[in-house]
Formats: structure tokens, sequence, C-alpha cells
């Protein structure tokens, strides 16, 4: 964050500035570069590095960069208690803490730099309608990022019958 909205280091930030860090790749015999301003994840990694070492798509999460007609229309960020979602230029960010939900939206064609929240201006509820319906698509993503301590986390398998626990060492 280098000091943006009084921030050092990450620090649980969605802003731009945490989310578009510019990965570079440089391949054999590349001798001019090429810049594709589309987002790009750490799950594109694999299968770029892939189609570019072997002339082969490998089929799992994310994509190769380098084919920019593959390029997400819509960016998702998610992680324990946030989520973002940036939708034709518009980034709706949900976070719970310490029991309260915050929301918050930006313009990011009008406030670049994410200083104004518009959430709460009439002229914007169709965008955030738009925007909760594709965070709803994926029906476990909500109780998946704002786990409240029921049941299983997702990253657990629950016990399963037949299987027997592991028993607790001794200290």
């Amino acid at each position: 964050m280098s000091g943006h909205h009084g921030i050092w280091a990450k620090n649980s930030a969605v802003y731009e500035d945490v989310l578009q860090i510019p990965l570079i790749i440089h391949l054999p015999g590349q001798t001019q570069g090429i810049e594709h301003p589309e987002y790009a994840s750490n799950l594109d990694l694999l299968p770029t590095t892939m189609r570019q070492a072997f002339g082969e798509a490998l089929e799992c999460d994310g994509r190769d960069c380098t084919d920019q007609a593959s390029a997400p229309q819509d960016i998702i960020s998610e992680k324990d208690n946030q989520v973002a979602i940036i939708h034709n230029n518009r980034k709706l960010v949900l976070t719970r803490f310490k029991g309260t939900m915050y929301r918050e939206l930006y313009d990011l064609s009008k406030d670049p730099d994410e200083f104004e929240n518009v959430y709460s201006k009439p002229e914007y509820q169709a965008d955030i309608e738009e925007m909760t319906a594709l965070l709803d698509k994926d029906p476990d993503r909500m109780p998946r990022v704002f786990y409240d301590g029921s049941g299983y986390p997702y990253w657990m398998v629950p016990p399963q019958p037949g299987i027997p626990l592991r028993p607790k060492e001794e200290v």
C-alpha cells in the first residue's frame, strides 16, 4: 500500500493498490514486451507457463494470461471475512469485522483511488443488486467467506463414518 489510505503493507485491504500487482513473464526468445492490462491471478501462473512450455492448455483453475480473449469480465477476491467483486468498473466490498458487516462500493471510473464510498447513493443500487447476484451464483461463497464457527469450515473435512479419528497426542 505504501501509505495509500494511510495503510502500509496489504493490511487486509482489497484496494486496487493490493489487487493490481504487475505480473511479469519473460518467454524464451522474447525480444519485445507485450502489455496486457487485464487482471491476472496467481492461479493463472500454472496454465500460462504450461501453455508456453509445452504448447498445451492445462485444464485447471486459472487461464493462460497470454490469451487476451480469455480475460475475465468480473474479478472476485475473497478471503476470511471479506469479499470484493469488480464488475463494469465498479467495486463492491463486503467486510465483516468484530461482528459488524461493512459495505463499500467504489465507482472506479470516477474515483480510481477509492476514496468515496458510494454504497448508499440511490443511483448505484442497481449495480449493487447486479454484483450481489454475481456473488450469489456460487451458493457456498458467503458461508465460506463469512464462516460463523458453526459446522465445519470449508478447509476441514468432517469426520467420516467408519474412519477412526486420530487420537490426541500426549503432551
